[in-house]
């Protein structure tokens, strides 16, 4: 079991958040496994915003499973159960 931290996009992270994206298209460059845990960190312009989901894989389909997919590509499963992280607010002095 390995934990990933990753990128990903505000337009898609933002439908991950609303349970409207139930899957993550990826290279498989790091060798996903189901159990494994995911941090998909929320990018603006390149910048982390330093929002967060964080979540377990609990199915993957790796290319060559289904036609279409390439090899070394795969999609893994976004359960329902994610953990949403919000950016820490600065602190104000009054």
């Amino acid at each position: 079991m390995m934990h990933h931290d990753l990128k990903c996009l505000w337009e898609p992270f933002d439908d991950i958040v609303a349970k409207r994206k139930t899957f993550e298209l990826r290279l498989n460059d790091r060798q996903f496994m189901p159990a494994d845990t995911v941090r998909l960190h929320r990018m603006i312009d390149g910048a982390d915003s330093e929002e967060s989901v964080y979540f377990e894989i609990d199915h993957i389909v790796y290319g060559l499973y289904i036609g279409g997919l390439k090899l070394n590509w795969c999609i893994i499963s976004i359960p329902n159960q994610i953990s949403y992280c919000a950016p820490k607010m600065p602190s104000v002095m009054i």
